[in-house]
């Protein structure tokens, strides 16, 4: 609410950088700095601006493109190709701890493009427990009011379909799991999608949709 009411009153500068400090990724720089060490942390931060890279992570992630088609690891290492993003371990890549991230994308179905990215932020709302409004703070800041929050990323303005994102939130709130807590992606990683998609109880979007009256 207090970033709602500075987003209102002009005080963007405030808004942005409380929205970044309570969105997912510095959580989970910070559990991955608890399992691998503190030292992981100036490494992503590195690898992000493209000063360090890790060759060995990198072909794990590259392997994943001869997995069977339609499966988990399969699946998005065909996302991040077609999008041109940098696999783990490659220069300018953000830190493995965001690959859950992507593979939101993958499980959910929603593309990159900025209407896109507030659909995905919807769905990883409906099914996470931790800072849920944030996620939408964080996407309609940058996608529908244009402001830049995410540092990389050009913003836009009015990208929001607002019965598609309520659609997107029952899709990710009628899920069995919340992939943003602990969910290991690797113990999944040669199974299709399509079965992660039954096991999971994602759901259609057709399946949240009102029909017509006759």
């Amino acid at each position: 609410m207090h970033n709602l009411d500075r987003l209102a009153r002009g005080h963007y500068r405030r808004a942005r950088l409380d929205i970044v400090r309570r969105q997912w990724a510095p959580k989970k720089i910070a559990e991955m700095a608890a399992v691998q060490g503190r030292a992981i942390i100036p490494k992503a931060i590195l690898g992000m601006l493209g000063l360090h890279q890790d060759p060995a992570l990198t072909a794990r992630y590259l392997a994943l493109g001869r997995l069977a088609a339609g499966s988990l690891g399969r699946s998005y290492f065909e996302y991040m190709v077609a999008n041109e993003f940098a696999f783990p371990g490659e220069a300018y890549a953000p830190p493995e701890a965001m690959v859950f991230h992507d593979m939101t994308h993958v499980l959910s179905g929603y593309g990159t493009t900025p209407d896109q990215e507030i659909l995905a932020a919807a769905f990883s709302a409906g099914y996470s427990s931790y800072e849920v409004h944030n996620w939408f703070a964080f996407v309609l800041s940058q996608f529908q009011l244009g402001l830049q929050t995410a540092p990389n990323i050009p913003p836009a303005r009015l990208q929001m379909d607002p019965a598609r994102l309520l659609v997107a939130v029952r899709r990710g709130a009628a899920m069995t799991i919340d992939i943003n807590d602990g969910w290991d992606y690797w113990e999944v990683i040669e199974e299709p999608v399509e079965a992660l998609r039954e096991r999971y109880h994602i759901l259609p979007e057709s399946a949240f949709m009102r029909t017509a009256a006759p």
